[in-house]
């Protein structure tokens, strides 16, 4: 999976690609229906990507995105430091658990 996020004053959006082990590749555009952060556009992205994957059954994902902080929280290496960002990291957290690994 590969995520990409945008935000800016004219909206938000995000984007993802799932490839499947045979190189079939599924792109998905999502339009943010409110005022967000580009950290809020990345992970928004990145839990769609998941719960995709979780629906479709995937066992094993790997993941690339294009956000240190995202990338940080979830491996540990990066705090939470705000209310927004600690339950976006949750909603991950539940997903990578209970979805794929």
């Amino acid at each position: 999976m590969f995520t990409d996020g945008a935000s800016s004053g004219e909206g938000s959006g995000s984007g993802l690609k799932l490839i499947n082990p045979e190189g079939q590749e599924f792109t998905y555009a999502i339009k943010l229906n409110f005022k967000s952060t580009n950290n809020e556009a990345e992970y928004e992205a990145f839990l769609v990507g998941l719960r995709i994957a979780r629906k479709l059954g995937v066992k094993f994902m790997e993941v690339w995105v294009d956000s240190m902080l995202i990338a940080g929280q979830v491996s540990g290496t990066y705090e939470a430091k705000n209310d927004v960002m600690a339950s976006y990291l949750s909603q991950a957290k539940d997903l990578m658990q209970s979805g794929p690994h």
